[in-house]
């Protein structure tokens, strides 16, 4: 039997799978709401195929890209490594820091994927919870990481779903005080309004996550980055499969990095709207909305099936959770004024007795 041949470690083990949808407003995944690439730079990006050789293979360490991203948030090339998406990124740390057996921790509720590649991969995963207001105690991050022996620490900054975010006096703290190697996602501190990201300087054992997905406008292509210093990013580079990103999303991915000051125009105005967006969710008696420095809002509704409901109705993809502490909790991911609009009625709506 097939059964018996499979790692004991996932023969039980259910991975996540985004649900389709095929509705008119797409609030459900943190995505940006402008295709800012097609509106400015799709003919630049086909003028870059015209000169692409498609029967040879990319660049295998994304070297310019790596360049071009390290100059972007002042890290030296070296320091810098081209993945898949974050994720893929955080199969190569947990291949290159964890064995069989070892802790790596993160917080309940956070980002899924830390869980499930850690499972996979054979570690024992272990979440610390939070406070009703999901805002994270760092004396028992770090009490819990000691106590555990835990290898890896994953920080997610600002906090997918709860939009939590980690001060740069919390995060020395937490480093100061502890001996695992912590991650740092940063994958949504373009929308925050300070990145810790430079921390890595001072300590070998911080590895910061950033990603071209959200406010770069480039979720389909699937570019993240890895930042660290050197003599930490070079087990990165031992673990990474050759030929990792594609030529045609270098290309694009390129072409974003060399504009960034149009890239943060754009950041800029998505956070002038999840602003407006959290004075109108709060004028909803109903409704508690939880403080974001991201491009989503947590909210908490008192019948979570009515709002999805009502959300179907009008054709709104929204995000519900299976965890238990999130049952009655809404994603929102910031949309256009147009579509942010439409969310507050159909809310309004829903919130009616």
């Amino acid at each position: 039997m097939i059964e018996n041949l499979v790692k004991k470690t996932i023969r039980t083990f259910t991975n996540y799978s985004p649900p389709p949808f095929e509705g008119k407003i797409i609030l459900n995944a943190n995505e940006n709401s402008t295709d800012i690439f097609h509106d400015k730079f799709l003919s630049e990006l086909t003028d870059s195929l015209q000169k692409l050789a498609l029967n040879r293979y990319p660049d295998s360490d994304s070297t310019h890209l790596c360049r071009l991203f390290a100059a972007s948030v002042g890290a030296a090339g070296n320091e810098v490594i081209a993945g898949v998406g974050c994720d893929e990124i955080i199969g190569n740390i947990l291949d290159a820091f964890m064995e069989k057996e070892d802790v790596v921790l993160s917080l309940n509720p956070t980002f899924s994927m830390y869980e499930t590649l850690t499972v996979i991969a054979g570690g024992r995963y272990h979440a610390i919870g939070c406070d009703e207001n999901f805002v994270p105690d760092v004396e028992h991050i770090i009490d819990t990481a000691n106590k555990l022996q835990a290898k890896i620490l994953f920080l997610c900054s600002p906090n997918n779903p709860t939009g939590y975010t980690f001060s740069q006096a919390q995060l020395r703290r937490i480093l100061d005080a502890t001996s695992c190697l912590v991650v740092l996602d940063e994958v949504y501190a373009d929308y925050a309004k300070a990145s810790c990201l430079h921390l890595y300087q001072d300590y070998e054992r911080l590895i910061v996550l950033r990603t071209l997905s959200k406010a770069f406008s480039l979720a389909g292509i699937r570019v993240g980055f890895g930042i660290a210093q050197a003599k930490t990013m070079q087990y990165l580079y031992r673990v990474k499969v050759p030929y990792n990103v594609n030529v045609l999303s270098q290309a694009a991915a390129q072409i974003a990095l060399s504009n960034v000051e149009l890239i943060y125009e754009h950041t800029a105005q998505t956070i002038q709207r999840r602003q407006a967006l959290i004075e109108e969710l709060k004028q909803i008696k109903e409704i508690i909305t939880y403080p974001s420095q991201s491009n989503f809002i947590l909210i908490k509704v008192d019948d979570r099936a009515k709002y999805k409901s009502c959300a179907d109705k009008h054709g709104i993809a929204l995000k519900y959770f299976s965890n238990k502490i999130l049952q009655n909790h809404i994603r929102i991911t910031v949309g256009s004024t147009e579509e942010n609009a439409a969310l507050i009625s159909m809310l309004k709506e829903a919130s009616q007795p």
